[in-house]
């Protein structure tokens, strides 16, 4: 018989193995509803708990097991009626469906050219996007990937693991376990580029350079950047005579305006769906959520509202001089990572509601538009 796994089933108990197996030819007739479970959830803190109900017996699955370890633990159905303060009958559900796998050695190489090196700054193991050789042995970063399909990352040159402080990622940990959120690492992939979020704040990496850091890896909440508006004009103006001239300028430019809802883990590119958010945009060098979008919507798609703007300005022309006016204007950006409830209607009608962290918002808006003037001789 065949079978698929999109998810993996931890014990939340010392027991490392699962075996569940029929032995006998008295075994072989069994009804589907004798085997029917009901899963229950619980939050514990950090960790999603699943108790699994016997739907008949009333009783939970649990896993037997004995302080003589050569003895196999096997799962079994509870002697006691239902009781979710028993650890051996709680589970936690690990989705590995979307997995994003990673070489064992890695160099990150950056959006300025440059691979993430080690580098002490101010008696801090740093990682800063600075070096232009590969074989720098100070680029080398070792994966350790975990079941559940987060990474903790290695430098290799610090002989420490990345780790969250309070947002910049400093090489310095000597924590072997999974247990410190701070240290892993959810990993995105496309056709040219890794994207990593920390899941200690759930804020993606970036290079930054603040605080006298340069270029440095930093899990801070949003990014805000500008682009130049395209399709801007020069214009100039000869006077030739020994008076001032005052002329008028028009100038013409697009306003853009454009949203991006997608995720940077889970696939729904393409995906319609019915969607209400807060549509968030740069004001005065801030993000500020000025509107609110209700409607549908195709996951991935941008949404682009676009609209021509003329501007007229007044230039004055001194004797025998050329003016050039040259428009500069530019798009203000932002890339902010989200959490969002998921409702999805199965085929018989259930509304399943799932909650995710992976949403990754793409934001531009017309900022500003200037003007620059400079003078020739003729």
């Amino acid at each position: 018989m065949g079978s698929c796994y999109d998810a993996l089933v931890k014990i939340n108990s010392p027991v490392k193995r699962i075996a569940n197996r029929i032995k006998g030819s008295s075994h072989k007739r069994i009804s589907l509803e004798s085997r029917s479970y009901e899963p229950i959830n619980k939050n514990d803190g950090l960790i999603q708990c699943r108790w699994f109900l016997h739907s008949q017996l009333g009783k939970y699955a649990s896993v037997k097991s004995s302080y003589d370890m050569s003895k196999r633990p096997y799962l079994h159905i509870a002697h006691e009626e239902a009781d979710q303060d028993n650890l051996l009958g709680a589970f936690t559900i690990l989705d590995v469906s979307e997995q994003k796998q990673l070489p064992t050695y890695l160099a990150f190489k950056g959006d300025n050219g440059q691979f993430l090196g080690a580098k002490i700054v101010e008696g801090y193991n740093y990682l800063e996007y600075s070096q232009t050789d590969i074989g720098d042995p100070s680029v080398l970063h070792k994966i350790f990937a975990n079941k559940d399909g987060v990474v903790r990352i290695k430098s290799n040159y610090f002989d420490r693991f990345w780790r969250r402080s309070p947002n910049w990622i400093w090489a310095d940990s000597s924590d072997t376990t999974h247990n410190n959120l701070d240290t892993l690492f959810k990993v995105t992939t496309g056709p040219d580029f890794i994207a990593l979020q920390n899941l200690g704040n759930n804020n993606f990496c970036k290079r930054l350079t603040t605080e006298g850091k340069t270029s440095c890896l930093n899990a801070d909440e949003a990014k805000i950047y500008t682009k130049n508006v395209e399709g801007l004009d020069s214009q100039i103006v000869e006077n030739k005579t020994t008076t001032t001239n005052k002329t008028k300028m028009a100038f013409t430019y697009t306003h853009t305006v454009a949203s991006t809802w997608s995720s940077t883990v889970s696939m729904k590119i393409g995906i319609k769906t019915n969607l209400k958010a807060g549509v968030p945009f740069i004001v005065d060098g801030k993000i500020e959520v000025s509107t609110e979008f209700s409607g549908s919507y195709t996951w991935g798609k941008t949404e682009t509202e676009q609209k021509q703007i003329s501007k007229q300005i007044d230039v004055e022309v001194p004797p025998m001089k050329k003016v050039t006016v040259k428009a500069i204007g530019s798009n203000g950006v932002c890339d902010i990572p989200f959490s969002y409830k998921q409702t999805d209607i199965l085929t018989n009608g259930d509304e399943v509601t799932q909650e995710f962290t992976d949403g990754m918002y793409f934001g531009v808006k017309t900022s500003s538009i200037t003007f620059h003037t400079t003078e020739e001789d003729l």
